[in-house]
């Protein structure tokens, strides 16, 4: 598991790759991408969530007529649903994130802005894949197969310290700025 300064230490030596915008009004416009994409996945985690739960229902009345119906673990829905609102908490965090990166962008900070949010993407994006995983590992398990599970470390909790300190500069600089 990953420390907090091992972390920084990583985003002081990262390197943004493809996403290098060196135009405001690009980022400007990559970042309102950014956070409605994640607000789609977001509602879609929600929707998933209220499909689960007509499910389960479906299955408890199926289960009460065992001469019609094969009986059903309705188990299954809960596990998923509580991935499912981990990764809305993923989303909502991100989303949090990047509006707050909206209030603060300037042309003077975007190019570094530009640097956290790709990499707070890129964390956002194995976490996601991470869950998505459990959701697959859990459709397995209740198949009765098994998928190999890859190395990763979820690290939600730490990105998130590491991304509202950051926020907190940014915004602590804007704040002296606006008071001179």
């Amino acid at each position: 598991m990953k420390t907090l300064k091992e972390l920084e230490k990583e985003y002081n030596q990262y390197q943004i790759g493809e996403n290098v915008i060196d135009n405001f009004e690009e980022f400007y416009a990559y970042l309102n991408d950014v956070i409605n994409n994640v607000s789609k996945n977001w509602e879609d985690a929600f929707n998933q969530i209220t499909e689960n739960n007509r499910w389960q229902r479906i299955s408890k009345i199926r289960n009460l007529l065992p001469f019609l119906f094969i009986q059903e673990d309705t188990t299954f829905y809960d596990y998923d649903n509580n991935i499912l609102v981990e990764a809305s908490d993923v989303f909502v965090h991100n989303l949090e994130y990047f509006e707050r990166m909206n209030n603060i962008v300037s042309r003077d900070n975007f190019v570094e802005l530009n640097k956290l949010l790709n990499f707070l993407l890129d964390y956002y994006e194995e976490n996601i894949n991470y869950l998505n995983f459990k959701r697959e590992k859990l459709n397995a398990q209740y198949k009765g197969t098994s998928i190999v599970e890859p190395e990763y470390d979820y690290n939600f909790e730490l990105i998130d310290k590491f991304a509202n300190k950051k926020l907190s500069s940014f915004e602590h600089s804007k704040q002296l700025v606006k008071s001179k």
